[in-house]
This record gives structure tokens, sequence and C-alpha cells, in this order.
């Protein structure tokens, strides 16, 4: 019998990624972990290829968490010294409808890219985003907490 491995690419950033308003690929959590050539991957989907959409029980605060452990993100807190190291990441969720990732940035203030638009250094009122847990995130009013890319890099599937 014959089996098929899928293949894998290691992604592993060198620190924060700066602000890049051509990321038109992709949708939030890829922009978020910095990653173009993974197109719209939802949390969940990195090291396995899944259903096209997320299970709505699963768009709640524990149900991301889940997600992004299973995908091998770790869970930190905002200032947990990681900044300078690692790609850091925050997410929320419109619980039940769906989530939104935002991404540090190198200078501490964090971006975002809401569904097909450019990438914005602006919160929902036009604000700089100097943290998502404080920023008008528009529907997405639970706030999950922060992530990283693990040292060892971001496995993935292709």
């Amino acid at each position: 019998m014959l089996s098929f491995v899928m293949p894998a690419v290691i992604y592993k950033p060198n620190g924060p990624l700066p602000f890049d308003p051509n990321f038109r690929t992709g949708n939030c959590y890829t922009y978020g972990l910095g990653v173009k050539a993974m197109g719209r991957v939802k949390p969940g989907q990195l090291c396995e290829k899944f259903q096209s959409s997320t299970p709505t029980d699963m768009i709640t605060i524990n149900g991301l968490i889940h997600l992004l452990r299973k995908d091998r993100l770790i869970r930190v807190r905002q200032h947990s010294g990681d900044r300078e190291t690692n790609q850091i990441l925050a997410g929320a969720v419109h619980e039940g409808t769906d989530y939104h990732f935002y991404r540090l940035q190198p200078n501490g203030n964090w971006s975002h890219k809401i569904s097909y638009e450019d990438p914005t250094l602006y919160d929902y009122s036009g604000n700089v985003i100097t943290s998502p847990e404080m920023a008008n995130r528009g529907n997405y009013a639970d706030f999950v907490g922060y992530f990283r890319i693990p040292r060892s890099g971001l496995r993935y599937v292709v």
C-alpha cells in the first residue's frame, strides 16, 4: 500500500516583521504570521489540510486557543520578553462568526489585515494600534490573547 506524505516547510522569522502594505494575498492569519505563501489558511490548518471553513463552535476564545495550539503557536503574555526574537500575533473573535489577528511591529505598534484589503496600522476608529487588547476591534469584541511562533520555527503543510 502506498502512503503519501504532504511536504512541509519550516518558517522561522528572526523577530517582528516590519509593516508590509503590499501583503495583498492571504488573510489576517497569514498576515499575522508573516507568510504570504500560505494563502488564506485558517487557524488549525497549518499542520493538516481539512475542511474549508472553521466550525462556528470553534470560533470562541477557547476554540481559537485550541486551534492555535494545534498549529504549534505558543501563548505568551504581551510583554514576555519574546518581542525582539519572535513573531508575535494577537487574536480576537466575534463569537460564532469570525476571528481576527494582529501582528506586532518592530517599533512596538501593531498592524492587521482585514479580509482582502491592504494591511493597516490603524484600528476601526482610525487610531494607531498600540495595543490590540485596547484597540477598537470592531465586531471582534472578545480578545483571545498573544501568541508567538516557536523558536524552532513553524512547520506547515503545503
